[in-house]
């Protein structure tokens, strides 16, 4: 055979090998997926964020079936471990919660790599509120700066690396006041020992503190928010008052980093569709979530500026 032959040979072999190959590539892109996709959430049931879940769950009930796993510990990082741990074939989810994925030193304990996991999209902008018992002496932010000056004075917060706790922190920092820091393993637990008069402040999300202040059991200081609240629109303003710290907990999924590509486009294309729908902002309603979708591009860009700015005010 002459090599003419033999190269018109190989390359018909190698266009049906790309032929066969793009064919399987089709079928696998067409296939998945073949069963309930897992969304791992390192917070307990009933919290914030595991609410955040389920409302992503009923939205996309009828695009994609999630199966929500809640592994909660060390604020969220022992349910990024095991998603870490799990196969990246593109069944296994997390719903990250910044700041805590990004901030904490724990993640150098469990040797985790942010690398090691990409975000497809955030759906939640949930802004961190100032609070005080509704019967404190407390009416606003002049009296809080007063207040807060105390050496005994208590700021209740969710632990190290949670939104609240930097806040807290933030503020500290910003007003010069040391305030002795009070962690709570839940929302629910801050807002009795507040309602109870066992500390004097908190630092809490929009979501977490809706039902309390309409049945009238706290008082809001002010917003750590550029823009009115969606649910509690007459919640002042930190940066009205000459205290502009914008902080909240942004939520969001991610995948394994080294998920096929095809998998995480479909997942980025199903989800972007489903939730620029107009019934999900009544849903988000129903849910008392804080709605805000941005793709993982904007995502990581906001991030990547509020990591400058947590470090320009808390060292």
């Amino acid at each position: 055979m002459s090599i003419k032959k033999i190269l018109i040979v190989i390359l018909i072999f190698l266009i049906g090998l790309l032929g066969y190959n793009r064919y399987l590539y089709k079928k696998k892109v067409q296939n998945y997926p073949q069963k309930p996709l897992n969304l791992i959430v390192g917070f307990k049931k009933g919290g914030g964020t595991d609410i955040s879940a389920n409302f992503l769950k009923e939205v996309m009930k009828n695009n994609l079936t999630l199966n929500i796993i809640n592994i909660p510990g060390d604020n969220g990082i022992l349910g990024l471990k095991k998603f870490l741990e799990e196969d990246n074939d593109g069944y296994n989810l997390v719903l990250f919660n910044y700041p805590s994925f990004y901030y904490l030193n724990e993640l150098k304990k469990y040797n985790i790599n942010r690398e090691d996991y990409e975000i497809l999209f955030s759906y939640v902008y949930d802004p961190g509120v100032l609070i005080v018992n509704k019967n404190s002496d407390i009416k606003n932010y002049k009296d809080f700066i007063e207040k807060s000056k105390n050496f005994d004075f208590t700021i209740g917060e969710n632990g190290i690396g949670a939104s609240d706790y930097i806040l807290a922190k933030m503020l500290a920092k910003k007003l010069k006041i040391l305030p002795k820091y009070i962690s709570f393993s839940s929302s629910s637990q801050m807002l009795e020992a507040l309602e109870y008069g066992y500390i004097d402040s908190a630092i809490l999300k929009e979501s977490e503190i809706i039902d309390s202040i309409k049945n009238d059991k706290i008082r809001a200081i002010m917003a750590f928010s550029n823009k009115k609240l969606t649910f509690l629109e007459d919640i002042p303003l930190g940066k009205d008052m000459g205290c502009n710290l914008n902080m909240g907990s942004i939520r969001g999924i991610a995948i394994k980093k080294n998920t096929p590509f095809y998998i995480k486009n479909y997942l980025r294309k199903v989800f972007k569709e489903r939730l620029e729908e107009d019934d999900v902002i009544e849903l988000a309603k129903k849910y008392n979530i804080p709605f805000y979708y941005l793709d993982g591009e904007k995502v990581n860009k906001y991030i990547e500026n509020k990591n400058i700015e947590i470090n320009n005010n808390i060292f």
